[in-house]
């Protein structure tokens, strides 16, 4: 069986801001950086963070077995980072940030969409 993952992780349970909330799961939120503005929000959208327990392509925590995973897309590619080729998938990791700047070629030298790779992880 694959495994899943929830992308939304909520740092406030929902079950707790049911008290709140009208019959719908609406609440009435005021948000730090707009003070005196009430808006309505459903409680599955708010008090959570994205990919919060996620371990993300990019992440210092990243394991070879991540990596492993995260790269295999990359595998038949030729992978040039700031001039340099790099084979090593640890490395490819920590330089992740600067992914837009890339240059990703087949073997034959023509260059390869990153959206596509982008989007894989």
């Amino acid at each position: 069986m694959e495994e899943t993952q929830a992308k939304y992780h909520h740092l406030i349970p929902q079950t707790y801001m049911s008290a709140w909330a009208n019959q719908s799961g609406t609440l009435n939120i005021e948000f730090l950086n707009k003070p005196g503005t009430i808006v309505p929000r459903n409680k599955e959208k708010i008090a959570g963070i994205t990919y919060y327990h996620s371990i993300q392509v990019g992440m210092p925590i990243c394991t070879q077995s991540d990596t492993d995973r995260f790269f295999a897309v990359l595998s038949d590619y030729c992978v040039e980072i700031d001039g340099n080729i790099i084979t090593d998938i640890m490395e490819m990791n920590r330089h992740f940030y600067d992914f837009d700047n890339w240059r990703i070629t087949r073997k034959d030298g023509t260059l390869v969409s990153k959206k596509i790779i982008k989007k894989r992880n």
